[in-house]
């Protein structure tokens, strides 16, 4: 009797235990970031079988918060959960061991948290780790452009690239990166040449911040992928694409000098499906710039801009993507109350990724850049209108690329590029100038083991008027513990603008800038040294050396009536530029960063026996930032101290003797000066933002203005911003 008994209790208490386990069949839990233990939302939350097969999948809400029910599986079926967020590392969860499923927290690392860990493209065209490739890239991610907050793109390349360098000229930007012209670096959008690049002057204003997903810089003429002119390196500017089943997001800025801004995107995604489209608008310059003695001062003209984009992604099949991109902007720049100048832009690229299998994909592109400049006369009556300039940019892309991990990423392809040009400033508009050449190129990322990585490639350019040229490239990357070492060799081809070619404008008569259409090809040879030390996760030392020598380099030199004209120097010339970077996290939430960097750019004109310094380099240049960041259950607080400083330049032009009418070199002087910036955000429930921000806050104002001057700001300028992100 009693042995029944025990049995009948064993058997009851069995079934109360299944009962109890079958009513825990629900799995809840929350997501947040390691670092500042902040609710992540649009997290990939899937549940596996043993078998490999996907049994549940779910994304976190914006409290970071997931749950799915297990009613029909067994505990003992499910092999586990698998988390994945962009900009973080997976995460995997065993189920077997744990007790309570219904209060899970899960902490995910983010790549930031590691200093060096992020996922990158341009180098490559494939997703590639910073640490894996042997190449020299720096990477500004979509949470620090949203930490800077910039009203502009000029805002946002100075204060996150070491060595950019903007000034005005009669209201056209020019840029300089490290030393040198921006002709010498491709600058992409998602991958693509904008028109007017290679003219020299770029027109940042085409995009807004609010756009932009993240930036790639790769420094250096290392990848075979890109444009052999670009010796400096290569900034790609990558949109943003739409993740979320639905999507909006809206902000608007002001400032105390009456600079606007403000933005709009909506987005969705089905299965198969996703569409972001945005649209914005902005107001910059319209203020003067004076000296400190108020003595100088400099109109920088007004500008109002409309900018519209769309980005569509299909999916037709599971191994087929066709994304279509079309975008454009008109800005209107106020010149006086006589007349004003209207650019208008439109780029439309279509592109496709086949893959073929795991290891093998083609991928192909073609892409139309247009840019337009009219002049406007709004007090006449009749010819009130006058055609300025027109570039039209064709490209055509095509790569097949092989992906395995023992024998690496092999790329080889072809590319086809017209350009036309015709400008008020070449033939005074009466002729149409084309140029056109043809691209093959090959590069193979081998990776025998986590501590050797070589990159090496041929890109050979094809010129309608200079013929083939081929350029090697070569890098290589050891690691040892916490220390990596890169090195590199690469050759560079780089033909003459049609601006180099074909300029013909005169400066309001007092002196011409004439083109030179017996300019020959520039060639460069580049090395590269790099070497990088991260200790705990916490502490990153970064620095450099970077020699190029130039070969019929393309300069501006003026005549004795002071004509100044394109020439190519006869000897070889050199660059070399040194940089260090510092970044130190102390404790989560707090980020110190320090960027030196020293360019020497030797030249020189020999006059009257004598050597002259020509040189508008300007040698010194100090970036640095404190970020420090914090975040509570519902809303977090970021506060961002930036500056930067360039020093000045001793250097001499050539004038013409007043007298005797003969040249001569007179020294000038032009001086260093400091961009400050600190930028305060409130954040409540991931979604509205307030920011409240001040610009050189030292009021810092120059002693002279002249073309050389870099700093656009008045003084001190307030501004404030407001945000929602759905």
């Amino acid at each position: 009797m009693i042995s029944r008994l025990k049995i009948a209790l064993l058997v009851i208490l069995s079934t109360f235990c299944i009962v109890a386990v079958q009513a825990q069949v629900e799995v809840k839990g929350v997501v947040l970031d390691r670092e500042v233990e902040k609710p992540l939302n649009n997290v990939r939350v899937i549940l596996k079988k043993k078998g490999g097969k996907i049994a549940r999948e779910v994304l976190t809400n914006d409290k970071g918060e997931f749950a799915f029910d297990l009613s029909d599986l067994k505990k003992s079926d499910v092999k586990g959960v698998i988390f994945t967020c962009k900009g973080y590392e997976p995460e995997r969860l065993s189920l077997t061991l744990l007790k309570d499923l219904t209060n899970l927290k899960i902490y995910m690392k983010s790549h930031t948290y590691q200093l060096d860990d992020h996922v990158i493209v341009t180098a490559t065209r494939t997703q590639r780790h910073l640490e894996q490739l042997p190449v020299p890239t720096h990477i500004i991610g979509r949470s620090q452009i949203e930490k800077i907050v910039p009203t502009t793109m000029n805002e946002l390349f100075l204060y996150t690239i070491p060595g950019i360098e903007l000034s005005d000229h009669g209201g056209v930007t020019r840029m300089k990166i490290q030393g040198l012209d921006s002709k010498y670096t491709a600058i992409l959008i998602d991958g693509e040449e904008m028109a007017g690049m290679r003219s020299g002057s770029v027109d940042l204003s085409r995009l807004s911040p609010d756009m932009i997903e993240r930036v790639e810089v790769v420094k250096g003429a290392g990848s075979a992928l890109y444009g052999s002119n670009a010796i400096a390196g290569v900034i790609n500017l990558i949109t943003k694409e739409n993740r979320k089943p639905f999507s909006f997001n809206a902000s608007v800025g002001s400032s105390t000098i009456k600079q606007h801004n403000g933005h709009i995107g909506v987005g969705f995604r089905q299965k198969r499906l996703s569409n972001l489209t945005s649209f914005s608008t902005g107001v910059e310059g319209g203020y003067k710039l004076s000296t400190q003695k108020e003595d100088e001062s400099l109109d920088l003209f007004k500008n109002t801009i409309y900018r519209a984009a769309n980005r569509l992604k299909w999916k037709p099949l599971d191994n087929v993507a066709i994304k279509w991109n079309l975008s454009g902007n008109t800005r209107k720049q106020e010149l006086n109350e006589y007349y004003n100048d209207k650019y208008d832009y439109l780029n439309n690229m279509v592109s496709f990724n086949l893959e073929l299998s795991e290891k093998h994909s083609i991928q192909g592109s073609y892409n139309t850049d247009f840019s337009l400049r009219h002049r406007f006369y709004p007090k006449k009556e009749t010819d009130n209108k006058l055609f300025l300039y027109k570039n039209i940019k064709h490209m055509a892309k095509a790569m097949y690329a092989f992906s395995d991990k023992k024998i690496g990423d092999l790329n080889i392809g072809a590319e086809a590029n017209s350009e036309l040009i015709n400008s008020y400033q070449i033939a005074e508009n009466k002729e149409t100038k084309k140029l056109g050449y043809f691209v093959l190129y090959g590069q193979h990322l081998w990776s025998p083991s986590k501590c050797f990585q070589l990159l090496y490639g041929l890109r050979s350019d094809i010129h309608s008027a200079y013929g083939a040229h081929v350029s090697p490239k070569i890098s290589a990357s050891l690691s040892y513990n916490n220390v990596k070492m890169r090195l590199g060799y690469y050759e560079a081809f780089k033909s003459p603008t049609a601006m180099e070619l074909y300029f013909n404008w005169s400066h309001l008569g007092r002196f011409y800038i004439l083109g030179n259409p017996n300019l020959k090809p520039e060639t460069a040879r580049q090395m590269l040294v790099n070497l990088e030390w991260n200790h705990k996760h916490t502490l990153s030392i970064n620095s450099g050396v970077t020699h190029t020598r130039f070969k019929d380099r393309i300069v501006l030199r003026a005549k004795s009536n002071n004509d100044q004209y394109y020439v190519n120097i006869d000897d070889t010339s050199s660059m070399t530029v040194a940089d260090a970077q510092l970044t130190w996290r102390p404790v989560n939430g707090l980020t110190f960063s320090l960027n030196y960097l020293y360019t020497h750019d030797p030249q020189y004109v020999t006059m009257d026996g004598k050597a002259y310094k020509t040189s508008l380099t300007r040698p010194h240049n100090i970036l640095g930032s404190i970020k420090w960041y914090k975040a509570w259950a519902h809303h977090s607080l970021s506060v961002n101290l930036m500056g930067q400083y360039y020093s000045g330049i001793d250097t001499n032009i050539e004038e013409q003797d007043p007298v005797t009418k003969a040249p001569k070199m007179v020294p000038i002087k032009y001086e260093g000066f400091p961009t400050t910036r600190l930028v305060v955000t409130e954040t409540f429930l991931q979604r509205y933002s307030i920011t409240l921000g001040v610009d050189n806050i030292i009021a810092y104002k120059p002693r002279s203005i002249n073309f050389q001057n870099a700093s656009f700001s008045p003084g001190r300028v307030f501004f404030t911003r407001l945000a929602y992100n759905f």
